[in-house]
């Protein structure tokens, strides 16, 4: 497993601003797949109008987009509102929701990654300091590995899935 504190260089985050703007730079060059790891959704990053907006439309302009949610914490986004949450539950079929599994709850980090190149990385979730890029496939391959051994192990968060009946 690719440990946390593995070096991803990228250009560097210092601030909330920086962070946003960077995931609003980030998700309309998805084409096909977006993937969130974080420990709650940092409502400052993801629980907004435009961040919805530009999933919702990847989802509706491409049948096979893919969009995966790594939350260790869902439950007090779901009792308060989040808005990407609420998005998942709507488009069910392009959303997947899960929670780390037990031996990965000390999960502190936060990425986002978008297609096979981009990505955006925070070492602690709970800083707005990290590494971005737009075009990096070598560092994206790495964070992916990463991620996606987190996401066999983690456990599928029901709630979120509509059942057709």
């Amino acid at each position: 497993m690719t440990d946390s504190a593995t070096p991803i260089s990228g250009p560097r985050l210092a601030s909330r601003q920086e962070c946003l703007a960077r995931v609003l730079e980030l998700l309309p060059l998805a084409r096909r797949r977006v993937e969130i790891a974080a420990a709650w959704l940092d409502p400052l990053l993801y629980d907004r109008d435009d961040v919805v907006e530009s999933l919702r439309s990847l989802a509706v302009r491409e049948r096979r987009a893919r969009i995966r949610l790594l939350v260790l914490q869902p439950e007090g986004l779901e009792k308060r509102g989040h808005r990407l949450l609420d998005l998942a539950f709507r488009l069910s079929s392009f959303f997947e929701v899960r929670r780390p599994a037990e031996e990965d709850r000390s999960f502190s980090e936060a990425m986002l990654l978008v297609d096979e190149t981009g990505w955006l990385r925070q070492p602690r979730a709970d800083r707005h300091e990290g590494s971005v890029t737009g075009s990096d496939a070598g560092s994206a391959r790495a964070l992916r590995l990463r991620f996606e051994e987190l996401w066999q192990r983690a456990e599928p968060l029901l709630e979120f899935r509509r059942l057709s009946l």
